[in-house]
Protein backbone atom coordinates (compact mmCIF):
# COMPACT_ATOMS: atom_id res chain seq x y z
CA UNK A 1 0.00 0.00 0.00
CA UNK A 2 2.82 2.40 0.83
CA UNK A 3 5.08 1.48 -2.12
CA UNK A 4 3.25 3.81 -4.51
CA UNK A 5 3.71 6.71 -2.11
CA UNK A 6 7.43 6.05 -1.62
CA UNK A 7 7.99 5.83 -5.38
CA UNK A 8 6.62 9.36 -5.79
CA UNK A 9 9.02 10.97 -3.32
CA UNK A 10 12.27 11.01 -5.38
CA UNK A 11 10.61 12.41 -8.53
CA UNK A 12 10.81 16.12 -7.53
CA UNK A 13 14.45 15.88 -6.46
CA UNK A 14 15.48 14.07 -9.64
CA UNK A 15 13.60 16.65 -11.71
CA UNK A 16 15.31 19.51 -9.89
CA UNK A 17 18.73 17.91 -10.45
CA UNK A 18 18.03 17.45 -14.18
CA UNK A 19 16.94 21.07 -14.69
CA UNK A 20 19.57 22.79 -12.52
CA UNK A 21 22.61 20.63 -13.19
CA UNK A 22 22.31 18.07 -15.96
CA UNK A 23 20.78 20.37 -18.60
CA UNK A 24 23.03 23.32 -17.65
CA UNK A 25 26.15 21.14 -17.96
CA UNK A 26 24.81 19.50 -21.17
CA UNK A 27 25.48 16.05 -19.78
CA UNK A 28 23.64 13.92 -22.34
CA UNK A 29 24.73 10.60 -20.86
CA UNK A 30 23.45 11.44 -17.38
CA UNK A 31 20.25 12.92 -18.86
CA UNK A 32 19.51 9.66 -20.69
CA UNK A 33 20.30 7.64 -17.56
CA UNK A 34 18.05 9.69 -15.28
CA UNK A 35 15.16 9.75 -17.77
CA UNK A 36 15.48 5.98 -18.08
CA UNK A 37 15.39 5.72 -14.28
CA UNK A 38 12.29 7.95 -14.17
CA UNK A 39 10.62 5.69 -16.73
CA UNK A 40 11.36 2.69 -14.53
CA UNK A 41 9.90 4.46 -11.50
CA UNK A 42 6.78 5.32 -13.51
CA UNK A 43 6.28 1.69 -14.53
CA UNK A 44 6.78 0.53 -10.95
CA UNK A 45 4.18 3.08 -9.80
CA UNK A 46 1.68 1.80 -12.35
CA UNK A 47 2.12 -1.85 -11.38
CA UNK A 48 2.14 -0.99 -7.69
CA UNK A 49 -1.03 1.10 -8.08
CA UNK A 50 -2.78 -1.75 -9.92
CA UNK A 51 -1.85 -4.28 -7.25
CA UNK A 52 -2.88 -1.84 -4.51
CA UNK A 53 -6.28 -1.26 -6.13
CA UNK A 54 -6.84 -5.01 -6.35
CA UNK A 55 -6.01 -5.51 -2.68
CA UNK A 56 -8.27 -2.63 -1.60
CA UNK A 57 -11.19 -3.94 -3.66
CA UNK A 58 -10.72 -7.47 -2.28
CA UNK A 59 -10.59 -6.07 1.24
CA UNK A 60 -13.70 -3.95 0.63
CA UNK A 61 -15.73 -6.89 -0.68
CA UNK A 62 -14.65 -9.20 2.15
CA UNK A 63 -15.47 -6.61 4.81
CA UNK A 64 -18.87 -6.00 3.23
CA UNK A 65 -19.63 -9.74 3.22
CA UNK A 66 -18.54 -10.12 6.86
CA UNK A 67 -20.67 -7.15 7.92
CA UNK A 68 -23.75 -8.54 6.18
CA UNK A 69 -23.22 -12.00 7.69
CA UNK A 70 -22.76 -10.63 11.21
CA UNK A 71 -25.74 -8.31 10.82
CA UNK A 72 -27.91 -11.17 9.56
CA UNK A 73 -26.85 -13.40 12.46
CA UNK A 74 -27.63 -10.58 14.89
CA UNK A 75 -31.08 -9.98 13.41
CA UNK A 76 -31.80 -13.72 13.45
CA UNK A 77 -31.00 -13.86 17.17
CA UNK A 78 -33.42 -11.05 18.08
CA UNK A 79 -36.68 -11.90 19.91
CA UNK A 80 -40.00 -12.28 18.12
CA UNK A 81 -41.21 -8.94 19.49
CA UNK A 82 -38.62 -7.17 17.33
CA UNK A 83 -40.08 -8.69 14.15
CA UNK A 84 -43.58 -7.65 15.20
CA UNK A 85 -42.45 -4.01 15.62
CA UNK A 86 -40.12 -3.76 12.59
CA UNK A 87 -41.20 -4.27 8.98
CA UNK A 88 -39.22 -6.67 6.80
CA UNK A 89 -38.66 -4.14 4.00
CA UNK A 90 -37.02 -1.74 6.42
CA UNK A 91 -34.68 -4.46 7.70
CA UNK A 92 -33.79 -5.54 4.14
CA UNK A 93 -32.78 -1.99 3.25
CA UNK A 94 -30.66 -1.67 6.37
CA UNK A 95 -28.85 -4.96 5.77
CA UNK A 96 -28.16 -4.36 2.07
CA UNK A 97 -27.99 -0.61 1.50
CA UNK A 98 -26.37 0.55 4.75
CA UNK A 99 -23.58 -2.00 4.49
CA UNK A 100 -22.94 -0.94 0.88
CA UNK A 101 -22.68 2.66 2.05
CA UNK A 102 -20.13 1.82 4.75
CA UNK A 103 -17.93 -0.63 2.87
CA UNK A 104 -15.94 2.22 1.30
CA UNK A 105 -15.10 3.54 4.76
CA UNK A 106 -12.57 0.79 5.40
CA UNK A 107 -10.79 0.74 2.07
CA UNK A 108 -11.25 4.22 0.62
CA UNK A 109 -10.99 6.16 3.86
CA UNK A 110 -9.17 4.36 6.66
CA UNK A 111 -6.44 2.73 4.54
CA UNK A 112 -5.99 5.82 2.37
CA UNK A 113 -5.67 7.97 5.49
CA UNK A 114 -2.67 5.89 6.56
CA UNK A 115 -1.06 6.18 3.13
CA UNK A 116 -1.88 9.87 2.71
CA UNK A 117 -0.64 10.83 6.18
CA UNK A 118 2.70 9.11 5.60
CA UNK A 119 3.10 10.71 2.18
CA UNK A 120 2.13 14.11 3.57
CA UNK A 121 4.78 13.91 6.30
CA UNK A 122 7.58 12.94 3.92
CA UNK A 123 6.39 15.43 1.30
CA UNK A 124 6.33 18.23 3.86
CA UNK A 125 9.90 17.49 4.85
CA UNK A 126 10.87 17.47 1.17
CA UNK A 127 9.41 20.88 0.31
CA UNK A 128 11.02 22.41 3.40
CA UNK A 129 14.37 21.06 2.18
CA UNK A 130 13.81 22.63 -1.24
CA UNK A 131 12.81 26.06 0.08
CA UNK A 132 11.57 26.61 3.63
CA UNK A 133 10.19 30.10 2.93
CA UNK A 134 8.00 28.88 0.10
CA UNK A 135 6.92 25.90 2.22
CA UNK A 136 5.74 28.18 5.04
CA UNK A 137 3.82 30.32 2.55
CA UNK A 138 2.08 27.30 1.06
CA UNK A 139 0.98 26.06 4.48
CA UNK A 140 -0.76 29.35 5.25
CA UNK A 141 -3.74 28.04 3.26
CA UNK A 142 -3.96 24.73 5.15
CA UNK A 143 -5.91 26.11 8.18
CA UNK A 144 -8.53 27.63 5.86
CA UNK A 145 -8.82 24.30 4.07
CA UNK A 146 -9.30 22.36 7.32
CA UNK A 147 -11.76 24.90 8.76
CA UNK A 148 -13.95 24.71 5.66
CA UNK A 149 -14.11 20.91 5.98
CA UNK A 150 -14.86 21.04 9.70
CA UNK A 151 -17.64 23.57 9.06
CA UNK A 152 -19.48 21.25 6.66
CA UNK A 153 -18.55 17.81 7.98
CA UNK A 154 -21.14 17.57 10.78
CA UNK A 155 -23.99 18.67 8.53
CA UNK A 156 -22.95 16.30 5.74
CA UNK A 157 -22.81 13.34 8.13
CA UNK A 158 -26.25 14.20 9.51
CA UNK A 159 -27.79 14.62 6.08
CA UNK A 160 -26.22 11.40 4.80
CA UNK A 161 -27.73 9.51 7.72
CA UNK A 162 -31.15 11.01 6.96
CA UNK A 163 -30.78 10.02 3.29
CA UNK A 164 -30.18 6.41 4.33
CA UNK A 165 -33.26 6.56 6.55
CA UNK A 166 -35.43 7.90 3.71
CA UNK A 167 -34.15 5.17 1.41
CA UNK A 168 -35.03 2.51 3.98
CA UNK A 169 -38.58 3.90 4.24
CA UNK A 170 -38.88 3.94 0.45
CA UNK A 171 -37.85 0.28 0.32
CA UNK A 172 -40.34 -0.49 3.08
CA UNK A 173 -43.18 1.18 1.17
CA UNK A 174 -42.34 -0.81 -1.98
CA UNK A 175 -42.08 -4.09 -0.04
CA UNK A 176 -45.41 -3.58 1.73
CA UNK A 177 -47.15 -2.67 -1.53
CA UNK A 178 -45.87 -5.78 -3.32
CA UNK A 179 -46.64 -8.11 -0.43
CA UNK A 180 -50.22 -6.81 -0.23
CA UNK A 181 -50.77 -6.80 -3.99
CA UNK A 182 -53.76 -9.17 -3.80
CA UNK A 183 -55.51 -7.02 -1.19
CA UNK A 184 -54.70 -3.86 -3.13
CA UNK A 185 -56.15 -5.33 -6.31
CA UNK A 186 -59.24 -6.62 -4.51
CA UNK A 187 -60.15 -3.19 -3.08
CA UNK A 188 -58.94 -1.14 -6.03
CA UNK A 189 -56.25 0.62 -4.01
CA UNK A 190 -53.67 0.81 -6.81
CA UNK A 191 -53.86 4.60 -7.06
CA UNK A 192 -53.61 5.08 -3.30
CA UNK A 193 -50.60 2.77 -3.07
CA UNK A 194 -49.00 4.60 -5.98
CA UNK A 195 -49.47 7.96 -4.23
CA UNK A 196 -47.99 6.52 -1.03
CA UNK A 197 -44.95 5.12 -2.86
CA UNK A 198 -44.30 8.27 -4.90
CA UNK A 199 -44.58 10.38 -1.75
CA UNK A 200 -41.80 8.35 -0.12
CA UNK A 201 -39.76 8.51 -3.31
CA UNK A 202 -40.09 12.30 -3.55
CA UNK A 203 -38.95 12.63 0.07
CA UNK A 204 -35.91 10.50 -0.73
CA UNK A 205 -35.12 12.49 -3.90
CA UNK A 206 -35.44 15.81 -2.08
CA UNK A 207 -33.16 14.65 0.73
CA UNK A 208 -30.61 13.26 -1.75
CA UNK A 209 -30.50 16.54 -3.68
CA UNK A 210 -30.07 18.58 -0.49
CA UNK A 211 -27.25 16.31 0.63
CA UNK A 212 -25.59 16.64 -2.77
CA UNK A 213 -25.87 20.45 -2.71
CA UNK A 214 -24.28 20.73 0.72
CA UNK A 215 -21.48 18.37 -0.27
CA UNK A 216 -20.95 20.18 -3.55
CA UNK A 217 -20.84 23.54 -1.79
CA UNK A 218 -18.19 22.22 0.57
CA UNK A 219 -16.20 20.89 -2.37
CA UNK A 220 -16.46 24.19 -4.23
CA UNK A 221 -15.17 26.19 -1.27
CA UNK A 222 -12.23 23.84 -0.68
CA UNK A 223 -11.45 23.90 -4.42
CA UNK A 224 -11.51 27.71 -4.33
CA UNK A 225 -8.98 27.71 -1.50
CA UNK A 226 -6.90 25.12 -3.31
CA UNK A 227 -7.04 27.18 -6.50
CA UNK A 228 -5.69 30.39 -4.97
CA UNK A 229 -2.83 28.61 -3.19
CA UNK A 230 -0.88 27.73 -6.39
CA UNK A 231 -1.29 31.30 -7.69
CA UNK A 232 0.19 32.69 -4.48
CA UNK A 233 3.01 30.14 -4.62
CA UNK A 234 3.71 31.15 -8.24
CA UNK A 235 3.93 34.83 -7.23
CA UNK A 236 6.18 34.26 -4.21
CA UNK A 237 8.27 31.60 -5.96
CA UNK A 238 8.88 33.98 -8.85
CA UNK A 239 10.20 36.58 -6.40
CA UNK A 240 12.49 33.97 -4.79
CA UNK A 241 13.94 33.07 -8.19
CA UNK A 242 14.50 36.72 -9.12
CA UNK A 243 16.29 37.34 -5.82
CA UNK A 244 18.51 34.27 -6.26
CA UNK A 245 17.20 32.27 -3.29
CA UNK A 246 15.55 29.58 -5.45
CA UNK A 247 16.49 27.90 -8.71
CA UNK A 248 14.08 27.16 -11.54
CA UNK A 249 14.59 23.46 -10.99
CA UNK A 250 13.85 23.85 -7.28
CA UNK A 251 10.67 25.78 -8.10
CA UNK A 252 9.50 23.08 -10.52
CA UNK A 253 10.29 20.36 -7.97
CA UNK A 254 8.48 22.29 -5.24
CA UNK A 255 5.35 22.58 -7.36
CA UNK A 256 5.43 18.92 -8.34
CA UNK A 257 5.22 17.97 -4.68
CA UNK A 258 3.18 20.80 -3.16
CA UNK A 259 0.41 20.72 -5.78
CA UNK A 260 0.02 16.98 -5.28
CA UNK A 261 -0.91 17.61 -1.62
CA UNK A 262 -4.51 18.05 -2.79
CA UNK A 263 -4.54 14.27 -3.29
CA UNK A 264 -2.99 13.48 0.08
CA UNK A 265 -4.62 15.72 2.65
CA UNK A 266 -6.44 13.09 4.78
CA UNK A 267 -9.89 14.67 4.59
CA UNK A 268 -11.47 11.38 5.57
CA UNK A 269 -10.50 12.08 9.17
CA UNK A 270 -12.48 15.30 9.12
CA UNK A 271 -15.47 14.15 7.10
Amino acid sequence: MFSTSFLELPLPLITMFIIDDVIVEKNYRLLNLLCFALSGILLLRLFSGFFQSYLLEYFRVRVSADLRRNLFNHIASLPLSFYKETQSGYMISRVLNDVSATQGLFADTILNILRSTLTLLFGTALIFIINWRLALISFLFLPLFILSILFFSKRIRSMSKETQERYAKLTLALSESLQASEVVKSFGREKGEGIKFFSKMNQFIKQSINTFLVGRTAGTITSLIGGFAPLFILWYGGKEIMEGRLTIGGFVAFNLKSLSFNNYVPTGILM
